[in-house]
């Protein structure tokens, strides 16, 4: 039998290793959680791509872009880590969206294809290449708007998403019935996803 004096003293040590487990587990959530990828990211446009930025339009101005069905779009925006641990960008997409009228073709984060690690206080630019397509789930009054770029990172082993807004919302307007080839000229034929 254990006597009293024993077991008080295995109970405290078992309470103690709990609130030393507790608190680690604690500081290692608050760190993951300081993860910050910059703020406001001025964007630059290329291949194929015909825009308008219009910089006092609306709530902060847009960069209106040109439909034209399957061409590629490439996107340039600055990434920087500004929290104090090194992240891996793993993915970097313009939204949930699965069908969108921008469909994300490649992705280069510096000069490296994705997973790439960032470390602290570093900046990368960000390469994203789209394809203008999707047009077929969109009527012609329709817009998509995208105000931000969500990046996939990894940290510690946990995965987050962070949210990085650009400098204007990129605003992709759908094309007329006839620029757009997947869509019928029946106006019944809505297969449009819910």
């Amino acid at each position: 039998m254990i006597d009293e004096p024993r077991r008080r003293w295995r109970g405290r040590v078992a309470l103690w290793l709990g609130g030393a487990a507790l608190l680690v587990a604690m500081t290692l959530v608050a760190t993951v959680a300081s993860v910050r990828i910059s703020g406001t990211a001025p964007v630059g446009f290329g291949g194929a791509a015909e825009v308008v930025t219009l910089p006092h339009y609306g709530d902060g101005g847009s960069h209106i872009l040109n439909y034209a069905h399957g061409d590629l779009v490439t996107l340039t925006f600055p990434l920087t880590n500004t929290g104090r641990l090194p992240v891996t960008v793993t993915a970097v997409r313009l939204g949930d969206r699965p069908l969108s009228l921008l469909e994300p073709q490649d992705v280069v984060v510096g000069s490296a294809r994705l997973p790439m690690r960032l470390d602290p206080g570093k900046s990368a630019s960000v390469v994203l290449t789209a394809r203008e397509g999707n047009c077929r789930y969109f009527h012609e009054r329709e817009i998509e708007l995208f105000p931000a770029a969500l990046v996939d990172l990894e940290v510690l082993g946990v995965n987050l998403t962070r949210r990085v807004a650009f400098d204007h919302e990129i605003v992709v307007h759908s094309p007329m019935i006839v620029g757009c080839p997947d869509r019928t000229l029946d106006r019944s034929d809505d297969i449009r996803p819910r």
